[in-house]
């Protein structure tokens, strides 16, 4: 069968559509910087000089011009090789300068995410682990600023052939991405060619925190003018810090910042807070913060005493003193996590002293190993803290993670099968360890992980590997806690395949067999 040429197997209007802002993206960088190139064309060139052109790129990308995504110098910040550049000594012109590189940065053209370079930059700087596996792309101020200065550098690429180019950026985007993801990987695994880069990105246990380029290039800034007291205030109001960094407004200097911190002292002493109280919440100030309009707090209000509370037991607990442990799980709860925590406290206004040293031993272990998982499984165990402290207190000062200590104090799942189930030549593993999780996702290549091991330890999910006689992986099966039992609610083969009806049927057999164990949810 004669193939296809290219021109007939795409849309002309997709094709004009994606001229169009491919157009107005490199107008916007002839407009914002002064530098771009000339105008793409929409012909299309025979293959090899597309294959000519892609080498002659990836050349271009040597690692002095990667080098150029940002250098910081005495007088400022010059970003993408010095097509913008951030003057630390006039906030103004600072902020008129981000704006510049922002406008363009947040045009619709992308080449996409850079996977193997997303890699590396994790081992060399990583980034928060809260939140989907997508959402640390998102807010990696290191790898925010690449993936800009990747489309960058291919917008502003001189080809050998402009229409050979302009054909890779508008029907083959991802090879060009594919030649910018592995010199950008490459270039990193360099120490010495990325020392600057990286360096740029120091001190990174603070810089990690923030969210965006903005905030991070306004905490850059004000290092740039007052380094001493930069990490003075980290380590006196790590939280108000932070908050200031990442609203990104970087024209605001020291002098406003010791405004805030002024008039927010202020408010919390008319509120009747005392001295000592006012100074803890002025440096976590989420602390303050209000929660959805649901009992006990109908109002969304918080009562001044129940902070107080709260305040006293993380401080007990030693978090508030350790910014860079307790700072993130503390600053990210959402606000339904945030009720259910206060709601909790709300509920037993006056514990004795075993029930608030239960109480601190679990929020010593939470703030010790932040994840998405911690807060589903943290407020179910402060809720058997206040219940049966003595399980407990003892635990404190054993310098346990959240998990361990849950393990130490009411015992490892159980199984719900005293041997593996089997039937009809198909047998099943129960998965009880987060360990024996992950190591399935991996063997399935799908999404199961060890953050489910919160749920099979609550009692509320429990997952099974199917195997053959011969012990090779068939499929996975999850089973949901109903309140009349256990029920088979997915089973999937490799790959999130379906699966035949036989194993289908293993699956509901193996449901109506298993007993509901006592669930430790809230």
């Amino acid at each position: 069968m004669e193939k296809k040429a290219w021109f007939q197997e795409v849309s002309l209007a997709k094709v004009f559509e994606t001229m169009v802002d491919l157009e107005g993206a490199r107008a916007a960088l002839r407009f914002l910087s002064g530098k771009g190139a000339g105008p793409l064309s929409p012909d299309a060139p025979p293959p090899p000089e597309v294959e000519a052109e892609l080498q002659a790129f990836a050349e271009a990308l040597t690692p002095e011009r990667l080098s150029g995504a940002i250098r910081l110098a005495p007088e400022g910040v010059h970003l993408f090789g010095g097509a913008f550049f951030l003057p630390y000594g006039d906030g103004w012109a600072y902020g008129e300068g981000l704006q510049r590189a922002h406008t363009w940065a947040a045009w619709m053209w992308s080449l996409g995410h850079y996977e193997e370079t997303w890699e590396v930059l994790e081992r060399l700087l990583p980034g928060k682990k809260k939140g989907t596996p997508q959402l640390p792309r998102r807010r990696h101020p290191a790898y925010r600023l690449l993936l800009s200065y990747g489309d960058y550098l291919a917008l502003t690429h001189t080809p050998r052939d402009p229409v050979a180019w302009a054909w890779l950026l508008d029907l083959d985007p991802s090879r060009v991405r594919e030649v910018v993801d592995r010199a950008l990987a490459q270039w990193l695994r360099d120490e010495e060619a990325s020392r600057d880069f990286r360096e740029a990105f120091q001190p990174w246990e603070v810089l990690r925190h923030l969210g965006n380029p903005a905030a991070y290039l306004h905490a850059r800034r004000l290092l740039a003018l007052d380094g001493e007291r930069f990490f003075r205030e980290w380590r006196r109001h790590p939280e108000a810090l932070l908050s200031f960094l990442s609203l990104g407004h970087v024209s605001l200097d020291w002098e406003a910042y010791r405004g805030l911190l002024r008039r927010g002292y202020a408010l919390l002493r008319a509120q009747g807070w005392g001295e000592g109280e006012a100074r803890w919440l002025l440096a976590y100030p989420s602390l303050t913060r209000g929660v959805r309009k649901e009992p006990p707090f109908a109002e969304g209000r918080v009562p001044r005493e129940l902070l107080s509370r709260l305040l006293s037991l993380l401080l007990r607990a030693g978090i508030l003193q350790e910014p860079g442990r307790g700072l993130p799980w503390l600053r990210e709860l959402d606000h339904e996590d945030w009720g259910l925590l206060l709601g909790l406290l709300a509920e037993d206004p006056d514990p004795s002293p075993a029930q608030e040293e239960a109480m601190v031993a679990v929020l010593r272990a939470w703030g010790r190993g932040p994840g998405e998982e911690d807060a589903l499984l943290a407020l179910p165990l402060l809720k058997r803290a206040l219940e049966e402290p003595w399980r407990f207190a003892a635990l404190r000062d054993k310098n346990l993670g959240l998990r361990a200590l849950a393990e130490r104090a009411l015992g490892r799942p159980e199984p719900l099968f005293p041997e593996p189930f089997a039937r009809g030549g198909l047998v099943a593993v129960e998965l009880l360890s987060p360990e024996a999780l992950e190591e399935e996702g991996k063997a399935m290549g799908h999404c199961l992980g060890r953050e489910a091991w919160t749920w099979v330890f609550l009692g509320e999910k429990r997952f099974f590997g199917l195997r053959d006689g011969e012990g090779r992986p068939v499929a996975t099966l999850a089973l949901w806690r109903a309140p009349e039992g256990w029920r088979a609610a997915e089973v999937r083969g490799p790959g999130n395949a379906e699966v035949s009806p036989e194993v289908r049927a293993f699956a509901q057999e193996l449901a109506e067999a298993a007993q509901a164990p006592q669930s430790l949810a809230l």
